[in-house]
């Protein structure tokens, strides 16, 4: 089984590299890729810009797996094994069921294993005592555009060769914002397994734990070389 992450934070102008994600065993089916951006927009960004840059000019491995960080709110990541990273408050139950391969849909079109993998991200901000990101059906469906672009295209990056990056996608379909993020992964079989990942890397984890981010969507499809894509983006 294939899993694969990715994520973008909101941040200076940086970019993430590879390595395989942490935690993975040697007996694994296949290598885990994970990759992060972060980007963000104030009106200071030239500071911000210089700060990032002199921090993050190299891209770090996490590890010996492929697993990259970079400061320009577009990092992605692949992985065969989940990256996640905050546990869940024993008062909320979290589902762990197989994904369908025809999942359904709720009225306003967002699928209901999409709707789990924010719950389940609002579980972790409010562990950390912040406030819950909104679900935003705009941004599930450009995330689920973009998932399923990485499926037909077959590719696993935050650089869409159909849309460009995370940001620029966002700009084509009309979305404005101050600060924008993107995760993505590949190969998990359910929302529990996903966000276990993304928890577990700490660019993702950044991006969900991202206390300037209000909204968020998600996109999930099935199918394609990894079994499933996944991708999140956020908003604030």
């Amino acid at each position: 089984m294939r899993w694969i992450f990715a994520l973008i934070i909101p941040a200076l102008l940086v970019f993430p590299t590879f390595g395989q994600a942490a935690g993975e065993s040697a007996t694994a089916a296949k290598a885990i890729k994970v990759k992060s951006i972060k980007i963000i927009f104030p009106t200071s960004i030239t500071k911000e810009k210089t700060k990032t840059i002199k921090k993050k000019v190299t891209t770090k491995k996490e590890d010996s797996n492929n697993t990259a960080n970079s400061t320009k709110s577009d990092t992605s990541k692949k992985t065969n094994t989940s990256t996640s990273n905050s546990s869940q408050p024993t008062s909320v139950k979290s589902t762990n069921e197989s994904v369908s391969s025809t999942p359904s849909a709720t009225d306003s079109g967002i699928l209901a294993v999409e709707r789990e993998v924010v719950r389940l991200v609002n579980v972790e901000r409010e562990k950390q005592g912040l406030k819950p990101l909104e679900l935003d059906s705009k941004l599930s469906s450009i995330a689920r555009k973009k998932s399923q672009d990485m499926k037909d295209k077959n590719y696993f990056s935050h650089q869409s060769p159909t849309y460009g990056s995370p940001f620029e996608m966002l700009k084509q379909f009309g979305v404005s914002y101050q600060t924008a993020g993107e995760n993505i992964a590949a190969g998990q079989r359910s929302a529990q397994e996903v966000v276990d990942g993304w928890m577990n890397s700490k660019g993702h984890r950044e991006n969900i734990l991202n206390s300037s981010f209000t909204r968020i969507g998600v996109g999930y499809v099935s199918g394609g070389s990894y079994g499933s894509y996944w991708t999140q983006l956020f908003t604030g």
